[in-house]
């Protein structure tokens, strides 16, 4: 600790007494990118590597996007391209991508370069540490957005050149070890999630007798059923499809109420829906009309956004927004078969979103989806087996992201610890 002193960084605290503060602006040149008329295709497909935050991975290196612009391309819109080694940075939606680049190339505006002659590997990785700070950084109404000016007034550290390309290849191969084990982990989840899928398209599709005799449906994704089962459309099956509206969100008196108002966002990674995100009070439900209530169980689908296609079956009675469609069945047994049913078809569902834009799942769609009806009592044991299955495949998928994320927590610990120099290579 004596060799140590105060950097007056609040994040950062104590640094190695040799080294320096600066800021980014002090340090680089900070470059902003743009875009071409899309109207001119004389713009565009030319040899200019052009990237934009949806090109960015949320680390690593970049060679290049999903398109290229021309030379009269580039000239034509003010964007700059930037060397082999500089830092990019995706300055909305998201903020705080940061990417190093490996060929020379140009952004839009959704992304700021950083250049300097020299290595620029131990600021990647100091960057790397500081997404959290960029992101508090940033403004806006419409949508966040990282500034030239506050990208510039970071506060950085400033070690000796040696130091930083001593830090820089440690972490190369520390990271690289980690990052190893993080993608066979992600790996394993994503083959535990193909399984369980297949599982269940196989059990709602086929049944549990594999010695019955099948027909044909008729229906490609859906292919031979069990002889005695039915295929209908959802419509037929439900005793109730809707939907509900948003409260005007400029208004705090809608909200922070006592009501559960689900919004498609509370579909994301559960089975599920036992509370809410928002909440909204007596005013919003008088103030808004299309707004419905409904008694639980349902089950519920995000017909658009992020979320579109994901699938809950909520267990509180509450009222929805617009983006949800909700379907209510005469019995839970039906409708944890519905669950199970269009969770296997979702790729079905996504294909039929209807938009530009934005796709859309209609209410429509949803109606006049194709759905398996099994006798009862098949539907019954098909529920009870994919209830205990399925439930063992999710405690092993919970404890690989456990693993996930305890590897993501160490190596953000390490890249901290060397980079403020809290830890020393050889030290």
């Amino acid at each position: 600790m004596n060799n140590m002193k105060d950097s007056n960084i609040n994040w950062i605290g104590l640094i190695p007494k040799h080294w320096k503060t600066s800021k980014v602006k002090y340090l680089f040149e900070i470059k902003n990118g743009a875009t071409p008329s899309s109207n001119n295709p004389e713009y565009w497909d030319g040899d200019i590597s052009w990237i934009t935050p949806a090109d960015m991975e949320d680390v690593g290196g970049i060679k290049s996007g999903s398109r290229n612009i021309t030379e009269q391309g580039y000239y034509a819109c003010g964007t700059e391209k930037l060397p082999i080694g500089s830092i990019v940075i995706s300055n909305r939606a998201p903020i705080g991508k940061i990417n190093f680049t490996e060929q020379v190339l140009c952004t839009n505006q959704g992304c700021k370069g950083l250049v300097r002659n020299g290595n620029n590997k131990f600021y990647y990785y100091f960057l790397l540490i500081s997404v959290e700070i960029l992101q508090a950084l940033g403004r806006g109404t419409t949508f966040m957005e990282l500034s030239t000016f506050d990208l510039g007034n970071l506060n950085i550290v400033l070690p000796p050149s040696e130091e930083q390309r001593l830090i820089a290849e440690f972490l190369d191969s520390e990271v690289e070890k980690i990052n190893d084990l993080i993608r066979k982990t992600e790996k394993q989840i994503e083959l535990l999630e193909e399984y369980k899928k297949s599982l269940i398209t196989e059990t709602v599709t086929k049944g549990l007798d594999k010695t019955i005799a099948y027909k044909d449906t008729g229906i490609g994704w859906i292919g031979e059923i069990p002889e005695n089962w039915e295929v209908t459309k959802i419509k037929y099956i439900s005793e109730f499809i809707g939907s509900g509206a948003t409260p005007d969100s400029g208004n705090s008196l809608f909200y922070d109420g006592d009501y559960n108002w689900i919004q498609s966002g509370d579909l994301y990674k559960t089975n599920e829906i036992v509370d809410t995100s928002k909440k909204i009070t007596e005013m919003a439900i008088q103030s808004t009309r299309a707004l419905k209530f409904y008694e639980s169980p349902y089950l519920v689908i995000a017909m658009y956004g992020a979320s579109i296609g994901n699938i809950a079956i909520s267990k509180i009675d509450s009222y929805t927004n617009q983006a949800c469609c909700v379907i209510k069945l005469e019995n839970y047994l039906k409708l944890k078969f519905l669950f199970y049913y269009l969770y296997s078809c979702k790729d079905e569902l996504l294909r039929l979103a209807m938009g530009g834009t934005q796709p859309n799942i209609s209410q429509e769609i949803i109606k006049s989806f194709n759905i398996i009806k099994p006798s009862y009592s098949d539907l019954e044991n098909i529920v009870e087996y994919l209830d205990f299955k399925v439930s063992q495949i999710d405690i092993i998928i919970s404890k690989k992201e456990n693993q996930l994320n305890t590897l993501r927590d160490i190596k953000d610990s390490l890249i901290y610890e060397y980079v403020t120099g809290k830890k020393r290579v050889g030290g």
